[in-house]
């Protein structure tokens, strides 16, 4: 979240820095939402320096990608994003529309009232997750794969690292990437290492505490 109050003068500064912030998030395909208290969240596609508050969302996991990356996925995390998409359009809009309502039908000042803020904050997030969302579905092209020896989008790679500890990984695309739950993006540094790799090979994967060997014990 980035927040910024303005003043007079030496606020110009701030207000540049702030800027600064809000394009580069752009750049990086961040959805960016205007927050004031008594008002729906706005989605902004220019910096607004008179904004009170302003939150940045990320785009979906994946990482540092080339354009071709980005679009590739499977067709199971095709319909896992559509079933998400679907309930986030239906269920969550629906229950944060009564939060937002009887929030501001409360009695007080509504300048502090938190509720309305939390609520506030929470369905600007839950538009940015959409709108990442309906991007990802719109531009993405479902990558068929053929369960060869050699690992590739849809592979399932179980691997043994140098503790002697087996994981296994589904490589998919950036924007269905969860890895809590072991589906990793091949545009991540695990996936990129694994891509293309056989049973019996050892990737090394860069980290930022040095490089970590693989041992590939089974590609499906």
């Amino acid at each position: 979240m980035v927040e910024w109050h303005l003043g007079q003068g030496d606020a110009r500064a701030a207000v540049a820095e702030a800027q600064r912030i809000f394009e580069e998030a752009r750049a990086r395909g961040a959805t960016a939402f205007k927050v004031e208290a008594g008002q729906p969240a706005q989605r902004l596609d220019r910096f607004d320096p008179r904004a009170e508050e302003v939150v940045v969302v990320p785009r979906v996991a994946g990482g540092a990608v080339s354009p071709t990356d980005k679009s590739a996925m499977t067709a199971a995390g095709m319909a896992r994003l559509e079933e998400e998409l679907k309930r986030l359009r239906t269920v969550e809009r629906s229950e944060l529309a009564v939060r937002l309502r009887d929030a501001r039908e409360s009695p007080g000042d509504q300048s502090d009232n938190l509720e309305l803020l939390e609520a506030q904050h929470d369905y600007s997030l839950l538009e940015a997750r959409i709108a990442d969302l309906e991007y990802a579905l719109a531009q993405a092209q479902v990558v068929e794969s053929r369960h060869g020896d050699s690992a590739e989008i849809g592979s399932v790679v179980l691997v043994r690292d140098d503790d002697g500890e087996e994981e296994s990984y589904t490589l998919v695309g950036p924007a269905e990437a969860d890895p809590r739950h072991g589906l990793i993006s091949i545009a991540s540094p695990v996936g990129s290492a694994l891509l293309g790799s056989r049973a019996g090979d050892e990737p090394v994967v860069n980290t930022p505490v040095g490089p970590r060997r693989l041992q590939v014990l089974k590609v499906a």
